[in-house]
């Protein structure tokens, strides 16, 4: 059950760390600014139906 010895290059790692790092948090941050576009619409479309409901009162 021998177990071959393998050099990895810690450079090499970290960089690939890093790489997929920024591509992980280049998507969540395009995902968070689409989520927030579309919270902010609902909650602009919610407003427009309260003040018209309040108008419709008076």
């Amino acid at each position: 059950m021998g177990m071959k010895e393998r050099e990895i290059s810690l450079v090499d790692l970290i960089a690939e760390i890093l790489l997929r790092w920024r591509t992980l948090l280049f998507v969540m941050a395009i995902g968070g600014l689409l989520l927030g576009t579309v919270s902010y619409m609902r909650s602009a479309s919610t407003v427009e139906v309260q003040n018209a409901e309040l108008k419709a009162k008076e």
